[in-house]
């Protein structure tokens, strides 16, 4: 409602705000009436006192912001704890006056004593999406198993091409799937596609992308479609390994040094669109508790600008477009070519522009109903 409203800053003048009673909010009625009012203002932040209401308010006049909320106005704490990488713009700051942590955006000249509006956050519907300090947790279970399991089965294909060292199955069965809560590769993802984000919004248009968007992007439940960005062509595509392959990934995220610089488009990190693509990847696991079965990743990837190469095979043409600088990801359209797959690779410099969000332990379905025995 209107009267849920902050107030405006408008040249040199303040619109008068609606009384704090109006809030909807409980929570924000008794911030605004219960905040010291002997903490000192952070810096930029004036307290205004509105005439028609007999009442104070907060504006911060670099950057327009009006609040009742005098917690966002005053002093934060001394140390600044929180684990979170800055969001681009942003810097830690510390009041000569009081000695204590703010935070300061470089552009708009904008302050605050929030720490989650200068910080990265996490996906809202993360178990740890409200922590702070550093985290690393497998979560299983609820609503993510079926529809991983639903991509993991929708975007099989019945074709098989010359990575395939083993028999093509008929499908391929999620046995658990869990997912990888991750703080420290998180943040140097979030970081990557936040300077993407910053791109796009200089250019004021979104970055370049492929056609047709990846498969997998029509079948995303809406709680995931709405954290991605778009405008850096931000997609979940598949990543093919062994058991034990995914834990250490899971664990430190993808490695760079670890990739071939003999593949097909040059040293990178290769994802697909296609489940059966990423399983000719996937090593059977000979022993232990995950024996006779095979692991890929579901990962989040922002493309950013795509360089879409129709070609087989890597050339000195692929190189020099590559080593123009103008691009973050290639998109090697074998599909277009010979009908077979699209691979969506990350160069070692767009390595950070990828993070492994599910954990999916799977079985290969034959006609015989049998395990797969890697023999073709």
């Amino acid at each position: 409602s209107s009267g849920s409203r902050p107030p405006s800053c408008r040249g040199d003048s303040i619109a008068a705000p609606p009384p704090p009673l109006a809030f909807e909010s409980e929570g924000l009625r008794r911030t605004a009436t219960s905040a010291d009012p002997s903490a000192p203002l952070a810096p930029g932040w004036e307290q205004v006192k509105s005439k028609s209401q007999n009442a104070h308010y907060y504006c911060h006049r670099a950057s327009r912001r009006v609040t009742w909320n005098r917690t966002e106005a005053v002093v934060g704490d001394e140390q600044d704890e929180d684990g979170r990488a800055l969001a681009p713009g942003w810097e830690v700051a510390r009041s000569k006056s009081t000695d204590s942590i703010y935070y300061h955006h470089l552009a708009s000249g904008r302050t605050t004593w929030n720490s989650s509006e200068a910080r990265i956050g996490y996906p809202s519907y993360w178990r740890h999406a409200s922590q702070t300090s550093s985290f690393l947790d497998l979560v299983h279970g609820g609503p993510a198993f079926r529809q991983v399991q639903m991509l993991l089965s929708s975007t099989f294909l019945t074709i098989r091409t010359r990575d395939r060292k083993s028999r093509l199955p008929l499908a391929l069965e999620a046995v658990r799937i869990w997912r990888i809560e991750n703080s420290t590769v998180w943040q140097k993802y979030a970081s990557h596609r936040a300077g993407l984000q910053e791109m796009a919004r200089e250019a004021c248009t979104s970055l370049l992308g492929c056609s047709p968007p990846a498969k997998t992007q029509e079948l995303l439940p809406c709680e995931i479609k709405k954290t991605m960005s778009d405008n850096v062509n931000e997609i979940y595509v598949f990543h093919g390994t062994s058991p034990s392959g995914v834990a250490a990934i899971a664990r430190q995220g993808f490695d760079i040094r670890r990739a071939a610089g003999t593949a097909c488009y040059g040293q990178g990190v290769y994802f697909s669109e296609c489940s059966s693509k990423s399983d000719e990847y996937a090593a059977v696991e000979e022993e232990g508790l995950h024996k006779g079965l095979c692991a890929m990743l579901l990962c989040r990837v922002s493309l950013g600008i795509v360089l879409t190469w129709p070609h087989a095979e890597f050339s000195e043409e692929l190189k020099i477009a590559w080593n123009s600088g103008h691009y973050h990801s290639i998109l090697g359209d074998r599909q277009q070519l010979r009908g077979t797959y699209r691979e969506f690779v990350l160069p070692p410099k767009s390595c950070f522009g990828s993070y492994p969000e599910y954990l999916i332990v799977y079985k290969r379905i034959f006609d015989d109903d049998c395990s797969d025995s890697g023999s073709p």
